[in-house]
Formats: C-alpha cells, structure tokens, sequence
C-alpha cells in the first residue's frame, strides 16, 4: 500500500497521529484503498479514546494496509453507511484469521493403502473392528482419502454413493467427514477447514437435512455436496444461494435503502388541489414511483405539539423523533402522489 498512502499523502497535512479532519480527504482515502486489492476489508473500532478505521488485505494474515482516525464521530457513522458492504466485525474477522491458519489442521493430508488389509487396521478403533469386502476396497480406491490423528474425509467424485451425479447442469463430488473416534462432529470451522484442505477454498458445498423418509442414519458421518466444475471450466460454480452476491466478489446482499419522508396533510391537500406549484408537484410524482422514498402524511393536529417540542427545527426532519417518542400509536397514511390528467 506504500503508493496509495503516498497518493494519500499528497493531499494531506502531514500529521503523526494520521487523522483525518477534512470529509473529502477522508473519503478519498477510503475510495482509494478499497479499489486497491490488497485492501477490501474495513475494521471499525475504538483504540486508545478515538475512532479508528483499518483497511485490511484478502489475506487476513496480512499486516494492517491503512489506518485512519476519525476526527468526528459522525465521520465514522457516515463511513460505516456508505462502504458498508465492506465492513467487517472482530468477530467475523476473528473467524476470517482462524479459516487461514487451518483451523489446527495442518497434518491433515492425503494417504493412501495398498491393500483392503491395511484399511481396515487404519479404519479400525480400540473395541472396533473394521472390515471391508474387496468390491468395497477396490470402490475406495477410487476416492480420495484425507486424515490426520483426529478426522477422516473421503472425497467421491463420481458420486458413487449418491443417487444423483450433477445439480444445475455441474457435476457433484461427495464429501463424507468423521472422526475417528466416532464422536458427534458439528464444528463448521472444522468442516470448513476440511472442505478447504480437500477440493479448495473457492469451492462451494451443501449439507442436506432429508426428509425423514430418506434419512441413511449411519453414524456421526457428515455428508457435503460439492458443486464441481465443467469440463473447460475454470473457476469453481457457486450455489444461487446465500447472504452474499458471488457475482460481486462476495459482497454481502442488502435490500434497497427506501428513504421515509413526512408531508403534512397541508402539504397534501396543496397537491391535491392544484395550489402547489406544478414543478413541486412533479418532483413528489417522480420521487415516489422511483421507489426512492416511501411518503408519509403528518397529521396537521400534532403540528403545534411538535413545534413547541422541537422549537427552530425543521418539521419534516424530526417528525420521526416526535412520532416514536410521543405518538407511536399514530398509524400514518401513506401517501402515493399522482399527477390528474389535463
């Protein structure tokens, strides 16, 4: 990032605390670093009494790229509203550093056996004694066998084992995960960490939870589907599902911001009759069939109260406060403004 904090630098006073009081330059600095892809993650938190924002790399083990210091609170308000799809939680960056140090799984790999004898001494446990056919053997040979002292994973990808062999026009592999001591295993960061050691992080897998008429209860055995690739693909395909845009590079999916905005019923009734200037008129119309805000009536009755209550200020920004605080019982009209036909 040394380019970007000297591009950033160019334009700022040089202060040792790196903190920002001009909203441009903050913003700037921001927009700089998150085109950057060493920068695409943006931490929010408090150090030492101030508001500090950090630009981090795809590689959560990768040194802080950018801090800034918020001069304002709103400043970090404002930030935390406008690149909130890059925003990330301690939590979930917590999570993030823990997928990339392998979740303690850096012995698991792949092995392989040389005869039906020497899996089933693997498989078998203390009072456990595993035994295999020979058809069964030579089937697992066909599959790629990962373990370490704790797990075992067996990845089919000729989905031997399952009725069906592609979903949305890809093949499907078939990911079975255990422990080796047979102990109930449902940590998704292990799962996780397994199923990105096996296929790869990039890939994308489903657990099914059956209907109960084609349930195969057949021990603590964790089954993942994983959605392959076609023959000339590239990239691992991703599922029409989830809480974030795979499209977009992972951006996590928001629903449309519709703004509320009061009108009085005075305001209404102007509309309504003509009085109101025909450009004012227009710019209601257009605002609500944008969908950009949703138009709500403010009863003409608690305009006296709210004026006393919020003296100086402007009615249509604090109605809101005044409603919430004072009259949440008031079901408020909708208001859907339309243009009469000359």
């Amino acid at each position: 990032m040394g380019k970007l904090e000297h591009k950033i630098q160019k334009h700022q006073r040089k202060r040792d605390d790196n903190t920002f009081y001009d909203d441009d330059l903050l913003f700037y600095a921001i927009d700089e670093a998150v085109k950057n892809p060493e920068a695409n993650a943006i931490i929010v938190k408090e150090k030492n009494g101030k508001d500090v924002v950090i630009l981090r790399g795809p590689n959560p083990k990768s040194e802080t790229n950018l801090q800034i210091v918020c001069a304002q609170a709103a400043q970090l308000q404002t930030i935390q509203e406008k690149y909130r799809e890059y925003l990330v939680g301690m939590p979930e960056f917590e999570a993030r550093l823990q997928r990339a140090t392998g979740y303690k799984l850096d012995s698991f790999e792949r092995i392989s056996f040389e005869s039906k004898e020497e899996w089933e001494r693997a498989w078998s446990a203390p009072g456990r004694d595993f035994r295999i056919t020979q058809p069964e053997f030579y089937l697992y040979m066909s599959m790629e066998v990962w373990a370490n002292d704790e797990y075992w994973a067996v990845l089919d990808k000729l989905c031997n084992v399952g009725t069906h062999t592609f979903f949305l026009g890809h093949p499907l592999w078939h990911l079975s995960i255990r422990r080796r001591d047979e102990k109930p295993l449902h940590n998704w960061a292990i799962i996780q960490g397994i199923k990105n050691m096996v296929v790869g992080e990039e890939f994308e897998a489903i657990e099914l939870y059956p209907a109960d008429s084609r349930i195969m209860d057949i021990g603590n055995v964790y089954h993942l589907w994983i959605l392959a690739p076609k023959e000339g693909e590239t990239e691992p395909p991703k599922f029409p599902v989830g809480a974030k845009k795979p499209e977009k590079g992972g951006e996590v999916v928001f629903p449309p911001k519709i703004a509320v905005m009061f009108c009085t019923e005075r305001t209404k009734r102007a509309f309504d009759t003509g009085e109101m200037p025909l450009e004012e008129r227009t710019q209601f119309v257009e605002m609500y069939k944008s969908g950009r805000a949703e138009l709500l009536i403010f009863p003409d009755s608690l305009m006296p109260d709210l004026e006393k209550e919020f003296p100086g200020q402007d009615p249509t920004v604090v109605m809101l406060n005044y409603i919430q605080q004072h009259h949440s019982e008031v079901e408020l009209q909708r208001w859907e403004p339309q243009l009469r036909a000359a």
